[in-house]
């Protein structure tokens, strides 16, 4: 699930690169969804749900393996958000900016009991001087 995708990123880079992924792009903004819907038909992609709504741990509850979000909000508050719909063993996967270590510490200390770090990447944007960090947490 790509939860706030917007115009459909990441999650349709990720189709169109992982076809065999079932996914389900979460947005609640009306213009947006109908872009969306536009754009996977026109793209020819299957197995693509649109979730119009935002999501909230009891707005959603459909089981996923994995969710990836741009990560605009705090962690913690994505981690609460998903955790209707998570699964076990399923992954969260943050695109953050480079100064996220105080949330990394917030959401461990509040959540720590369901929520491991297990992998905390920073890179830079290529052609750019943009700095960011993936972080993956398990549940």
């Amino acid at each position: 699930m790509d939860v706030g995708t917007g115009a459909g990123f990441p999650g349709i880079p990720l189709k169109i690169r992982y076809p065999h992924l079932k996914l389900i792009l979460a947005e609640p903004r009306p213009k947006r969804i109908v872009f969306l819907k536009e754009a996977v038909k026109a793209l020819g992609l299957k197995e693509v749900d649109i979730f119009e709504h935002k999501v909230v741990s009891r707005s959603f509850t459909t089981p996923v393996q994995a969710v990836i979000t741009r990560a605009v909000e705090p962690i913690e508050k994505t981690l609460l958000r998903t955790s209707g719909a998570l699964q076990e063993g399923g992954h969260l996967y943050f695109m953050k900016g480079p100064a996220v270590e105080p949330e990394i510490k917030e959401a461990l200390k509040r959540l720590g009991n369901y929520f491991c770090l297990t992998i905390d990447k920073a890179y830079t944007l290529p052609h750019t001087n943009h700095q960011r960090r993936l972080l993956v947490f398990k549940r």
